[in-house]
């Protein structure tokens, strides 16, 4: 924002967790949670799962950027989100849409930061890729739902989460 003091035109976009069709990687948490949920037929979850973060699918983050650029106001910030789910209900929803049922196991938080100070004790000891580390483990613990509202009058409207999903699941998987 500080180039607005510059005379430059700013508007700020913050999309939540994005997910997109194709490679499988840590940048597409989401399609990677889907595709260890169905490669392993289990889940897991940190804490109760109720952890609860919005999910917003590529095609809506490119629209939201495009809407702020053409409709926002200069000097404002906009929050990009999709649909507002705990692990739990996501998980739920991936069942839904490719018809797999699987249990959902929750790692208790003590556990969850052994298995994150673990994962990050390899990474730095054998240059392994971790899973989770401990930031990630108190990250995902906290409400992380974002309100569109003030995107959504200049017209976003996201993408339902359990449609986004089928689309990834009938290209992806």
């Amino acid at each position: 924002m500080s180039f607005t003091e510059q005379n430059l035109e700013v508007v700020v976009v913050s999309p939540a967790r994005v997910y997109a069709l194709g490679t499988i990687s840590e940048s597409n948490v989401p399609v990677r949670m889907m595709n260890l949920y169905l490669r392993n037929r289990f889940g897991f979850v940190p804490h109760t799962g109720l952890g609860r973060g919005s999910y917003v699918h590529i095609n809506d983050v490119v629209h939201g950027h495009v809407l702020a650029m053409e409709e926002g106001g200069v000097g404002e910030e906009y929050l990009l989100g999709g649909t507002n789910v705990n692990y739990l209900e996501f998980f739920e929803t991936v069942a839904d849409v490719t018809g797999k049922s699987y249990p959902v196991i929750k790692v208790p938080y003590p556990m969850s930061l052994f298995i994150g100070k673990s994962q990050l004790f390899l990474a730095e000891s054998l240059g392994i890729q971790p899973k989770i580390t401990t930031p990630w483990v108190r990250k995902y613990l906290k409400d992380w739902g974002v309100d569109s509202t003030k995107i959504g009058q200049l017209g976003y409207q996201p993408m339902d989460l359990r449609v986004g999903l089928k689309h990834v699941f009938e290209t992806t998987f």
